[in-house]
């Protein structure tokens, strides 16, 4: 017995010693329903917000849930007050009402430049999850995510991805961000919005070294399911191909295995529908909500949770990214290629031939790969040239699908 206590304080101690403290704090939710106020939403977040910082100190970061400043997934709606953002070097992203004249988008626009100030004066950072972001010349929202500075800057704006439709104004924003903690050390943050755990790595391909902290704001109001950070883990999307083949996403690529977040990464998750919350050793499966010590420590209040948790700082821990898509768990149906946007290389799974044509945007033949068992890898050229960006087409005599090859 004395030795495993001795080895398990070795590993404590080991862990705290490659690691960095960071003090990260969630709204609860649970203060709406999806058929609520969500004109006065903001306000209510404000609130909860407030009594948190007048009584936690030294937080590093903030974490609302989902919709909290009146987001909506994205469509032809002005069910949501709106807001748009204009920008300066010196200023970052400034928040104004879509509609001057509209009560509740000037509501809501004026509480996102009140969290820019509570930033500054507590020397913190905010993930202000979510607002309902118009763009001119779209005509359409987007569901979208200010993150503000101890400076009190919006330096970027996240927005959410749609499922498996690809459009650059939202899925170019999807990166790691980096904070730098009262520490003095930097840490990597990936995040991903709700479902989105199943649609980026299905679209994109990672382009920063995996991150060790996992941030998760969601809202599960419409599935029969506990709601908690299970939830998201199970979202499922449907290929656009004849014959409807579906997977969930621990069943095909995922944020884990595709080196989006490591394999140890802390997953913090708030519910903007429920008082639910996560934080827990990654899986990429549903966990009971568990910390393990000596990766956090958990303070839980009616408005807030405090969680104080050690993280890998960016100067300690340099992580290589992986070289290599794995197979899914469970072999598609069907033909299937992933990253949906690539720079190349593709990923082909469930062929049924042993060749798959390579098709131009016009359907025409441009070449042909070999297939073994099922499986192809395309680097997206021909003749050893990189092909031109845009739409290809995979077809093994049975089925189709589609890729993006972009710069």
């Amino acid at each position: 017995m004395k030795k495993i206590l001795s080895f398990l304080i070795v590993i404590i101690i080991v862990r705290a010693l490659s690691a960095t403290p960071v003090r990260i704090a969630l709204i609860r939710g649970g203060y709406i329903s999806y058929y609520g106020d969500w004109n006065t939403i903001a306000d209510s977040s404000i609130n909860r917000l407030s009594v948190l910082l007048e009584n936690v100190d030294n937080i590093d970061v903030i974490l609302f849930p989902e919709f909290a400043f009146a987001g909506i997934d994205g469509g032809y709606t002005d069910s949501r007050p709106q807001v748009y953002f204009s920008y300066s070097p010196d200023s970052g992203f400034i928040p104004h009402p879509w509609d001057e004249t509209s009560h509740w988008d000037s509501l809501v626009a004026k509480r996102l430049d009140t969290l820019r100030t509570m930033a500054a004066e507590n020397n913190l950072y905010i993930w202000a999850s979510t607002c309902c972001e118009r763009i001119d010349g779209r005509p359409y929202s987007y569901n979208s995510l200010p993150i503000i500075t101890p400076q009190g800057k919006i330096t970027r704006i996240r927005r959410k991805t749609w499922y498996s439709t690809h459009e650059d104004t939202r899925d170019t924003t999807v990166h790691l961000d980096t904070l730098l903690t009262h520490s003095g050390k930097h840490i990597a943050v990936m995040t991903t919005i709700c479902y989105e755990n199943g649609c980026i790595p299905y679209l994109l391909e990672p382009m920063d070294p995996p991150a060790p902290l996992w941030f998760l704001p969601h809202g599960t109001w419409l599935y029969d399911m506990e709601y908690t950070t299970a939830a998201t883990q199970r979202w499922i999307f449907y290929e656009e191909l004849p014959g409807l083949s579906y997977f969930t996403e621990s069943n095909l690529w995922g944020l884990v295995s595709d080196g989006w977040v490591r394999h140890d990464a802390i997953q913090i998750s708030c519910d903007i529908f429920r008082a639910s919350w996560g934080a827990l050793n990654i899986a990429n499966s549903g966990r009971i909500n568990v910390a393990w010590e000596p990766l956090a420590w958990i303070t839980i209040k009616d408005e807030y949770v405090v969680i104080d948790c050690d993280v890998p700082a960016v100067e300690d821990e340099p992580v290589a990214m992986k070289s290599n898509r794995p197979p899914p768990s469970d072999e598609p149906q069907i033909i299937t290629a992933s990253p949906k946007i690539s720079t190349g290389p593709v990923f082909i799974f469930g062929a049924k031939n042993d060749s798959v044509s390579i098709l131009d945007s016009s359907d025409n033949k441009i070449a042909s790969i070999p297939a073994d068992d099922g499986n192809a890898i395309w680097d997206g050229k021909i003749d050893a040239r990189k092909v031109e960006p845009g739409i290809y087409y995979f077809y093994d005599g049975f089925y189709k699908c589609s890729i993006r090859i972009i710069q």
